[in-house]
């Protein structure tokens, strides 16, 4: 108090008076760091997706959790696809999806082949084998291993092909009516309820769903920051520790290649530091390579575990299927690869709920085991995906957005935290600007990009661009809408504020990737 006397001679407050408002201030102070501490566990909750949700009338408390929405942007998709959407001549102002990560590019090569093949006979109708054909799961095996494995439709010199020492045994294939039942039953079969599965983060919104709304897991995003540049020893072993601190039994770890938002590729390096995580922590390793034959990248072959990991042992199990590379979502194939013996004898049972339609795998049975007829689509598709992946970075670079170098997959990760409308931090404010960029693109541009919170991103801000979903010259239009958009925002940002600029200035971290 003397001191601020000193300072301050007009200064007029006891010490009585100064030992009340500093206890009123420290009172303050911890309000604040109760409530923040509260909004973060509560954040942490929901980024598991193991939020408790209220009692619902008319359903089970099971049934709650299943009215949560799958996808959070998804009812943005169907607003935009069925209510207004874009017609060149009849709606040219109507609404632009870029929000779902399918390719309809390569369906104009496959539905020829498709139209040829002749009318089923009355067996198709009947029972089949629920974890899929004899003759559907030798088709399956032979794609994955000549071209997911053997990429034998690149032309590659020779030392950086992949071995030809990797083949797919039929015997160790499940199929079911899509990747998200391969990964219910997955969840309901290799781990009891409770348990924990890590997640390397960004990733695909629908991993905290599938595995948790039945089977009732605890899925923790490993949030790997913007300027972060790999999966690394350090990240996986801190969120272990994280985990185990908070009582968490940890029993698997799950990772993207290429990685659902960005098309990036994970390194021979990060493949082996993930494998000798799990081993080290005796973890199931699951492995989604459903983008692995989507590389639209120049001379870039796919990397898979199971290149690094040729016998999987009980631990080690791969995820693919028809809808991305094959732009196939609809006929609803999803393929699990795995070695352990127990595990396949369940999937075989349990399939019973979940099989492929017998109609889908008499359609796709031919073509998938027509070598060349698959060489020639797998070429043709990358072929469209790289021209589209061209020109729409062509337009990024044009008004300078950032965005994450692609390999692989149909979609882009774009850096829009400079039209936030409030500073880049992961705080309620934060997020709460997300979501108004998001509802304002909607509605000024006429477009659906998917934001980055549903895919556990460290920071809002950012978004991913799917540039397949749509046919070519709709895609061109919402590329050039959104052009404008980021053109016309930018000038509104810079007449908001002059403290919210200088804060978003000060942020440490750089508006770049």
């Amino acid at each position: 108090l003397a001191l601020v006397r000193r300072l301050s001679p007009e200064f007029a407050m006891t010490p009585t008076q100064l030992q009340v408002s500093l206890l009123a201030f420290a009172a303050g102070a911890a309000s604040v760091a109760v409530v923040s501490w509260l909004w973060r566990r509560r954040a942490a909750k929901r980024a598991s997706g193991r939020v408790k949700p209220p009692k619902v009338a008319g359903v089970s408390l099971r049934g709650a959790h299943m009215l949560q929405p799958i996808l959070p942007y998804l009812e943005a998709h169907l607003d935009a696809t069925l209510k207004r959407p874009y017609d060149r001549e009849e709606r040219p102002d109507g609404m632009i999806s870029l929000c779902i990560a399918e390719n309809r590019l390569g369906w104009a090569f496959l539905e020829p082949h498709l139209a040829k093949i002749p009318n089923p006979d009355g067996n198709v109708a009947n029972y089949g084998e629920p974890r899929g054909s004899e003759e559907f799961r030798q088709a399956i095996a032979g794609v994955m291993t000549k071209f997911m494995l053997q990429a034998e439709h690149l032309s590659l010199p020779e030392s950086e092909k992949p071995p030809k020492k990797v083949v797919v045994d039929a015997e160790d294939i499940v199929v079911n009516a899509g990747v998200s039942a391969i990964l219910h039953h997955l969840s309901m079969c290799l781990f009891d309820e409770g348990e924990t599965i890590l997640v390397v983060a960004p990733c695909y919104p629908a991993f905290f769903y599938d595995p948790v709304v039945q089977a009732r897991l605890d899925m923790v995003p490993v949030v790997m920051q913007p300027n972060e540049a790999e999966v690394s020893k350090e990240l996986l072993e801190t969120a272990m520790a994280d985990a185990k601190e908070e009582g968490k039994r940890v029993k698997g770890i799950m990772i993207t290649t290429p990685t659902n938002p960005s098309g990036e590729v994970l390194t021979k390096d990060e493949l082996l530091t993930v494998i000798d995580f799990a081993e080290r922590h005796d973890l199931h390793l699951i492995s989604d390579e459903v983008y692995a034959l989507s590389m639209h990248a120049p001379g870039i072959a796919h990397l898979s575990v199971a290149h690094l990991r040729p016998t999987f042992g009980s631990k080690i199990h791969v995820i693919w299927g028809l809808s991305k590379d094959l732009c196939a979502s609809g006929a609803r194939v999803g393929v699990l690869w795995t070695q352990n013996e127990a595990f396949k004898s369940a999937m075989g049972n349990v399939s019973i709920l979940t099989w492929a339609s017998n109609f889908a795998q008499y359609a796709f049975t031919p073509l998938l085991s027509n070598d060349d007829l698959m060489k020639k689509f797998f070429i043709f598709n990358a072929a469209e995906l790289r021209k589209m992946y061209g020109k729409v970075t062509t337009a990024l670079q044009s008004i300078a957005v950032s965005f994450t170098p692609a390999q692989g997959g149909m979609f882009l990760w774009l850096d829009l935290r400079e039209l936030l409308a409030a500073p880049a931090v992961d705080s309620l404010v934060g997020w709460t600007a997300e979501e108004e960029l998001t509802e304002d693109m909607i509605k000024s541009a006429g477009i659906v990009l998917t934001p980055g919170k549903p895919f556990r991103t460290a920071l809002p801000g950012f978004y991913r661009l799917c540039f397949a979903w749509n046919k070519a010259d709709v895609t061109e239009v919402g590329i050039e809408r959104f052009v404008t958009y980021v053109q016309e925002r930018r000038e509104r940002i810079r007449e908001m504020d002059p403290v919210r600029k200088n804060l978003f200035k000060r942020l440490p971290f750089s508006s770049g990737l």
